[in-house]
């Protein structure tokens, strides 16, 4: 599975070697993704109870996980990379 190593798993699209159950993990893993992410953030629950406080965490958490991914992303491209 490619799911830290976009640009190979985008060629893999294209080159259409990537097997239908395949391509059904990357659904299913994404839309876990994406439940994970939105059901943690607080203005999902109750966004009239939110202050300005609220907003600032909520741009906080959102930047901080972007850097987070891109990070780990980077980091196990070299690791595949030395292999």
């Amino acid at each position: 599975m490619y799911i830290w190593i976009i640009n190979k798993l985008v060629m893999a699209l294209q080159a259409g070697t990537i097997t239908g159950k395949q391509k059904k993990r990357y659904r299913i893993t994404f839309w876990v993704l994406v439940a994970l992410t939105v059901f943690s953030l607080p203005g999902v629950y109750n966004s009239s109870s939110m202050n300005g406080y609220d907003v600032i965490d909520l741009i906080l958490f959102i930047i901080i996980n972007v850097i987070a991914i891109y990070l780990l992303s980077v980091f196990i491209e070299r690791e595949v990379g030395k292999n």
